[in-house]
């Protein structure tokens, strides 16, 4: 049972802050459990190492059919508007440019030489 005792001052009516600093203590310490804890699996994710689904060579030839297709200039200018006939086009690019042969020997050539 936690006590919360206070003392008069001068005639001002003093706490004890002891109590509310032990009880902050305990909340503070709890949620800092919760945050380590993923909540779908209820497992702990502070040592559990980032695996991508994606390689090095995919990740650096998508980047560089990002900067051809214009979308890296868009976002360079600022707040791009995703819905302009600018912005579309350059997403249609990007996508064609994802899909096509070309990006499937990039991340070959790639994966060669950068590994």
């Amino acid at each position: 049972m936690i006590s919360i005792a206070s003392q008069t001052f001068k005639g001002i009516r003093i706490m004890n802050i002891k109590p509310f600093v032990a009880i902050a203590i305990a909340a503070l310490g709890t949620s800092a459990a919760i945050a380590q804890v993923n909540p779908m699996s209820g497992t702990d994710i502070t040592n559990q190492s980032l695996q991508s689904s994606r390689s090095r060579a995919e990740v650096l030839a998508e980047l560089e059919i990002w900067q051809q297709s214009g979308l890296a200039e868009l976002e360079r200018r600022g707040d791009p508007n995703v819905f302009s006939e600018p912005y579309r086009r350059a997403q249609a690019r990007y996508a064609a440019l994802r899909a096509s042969p070309a990006f499937a020997v990039r991340v070959q050539t790639l994966s060669r030489t950068r590994g």
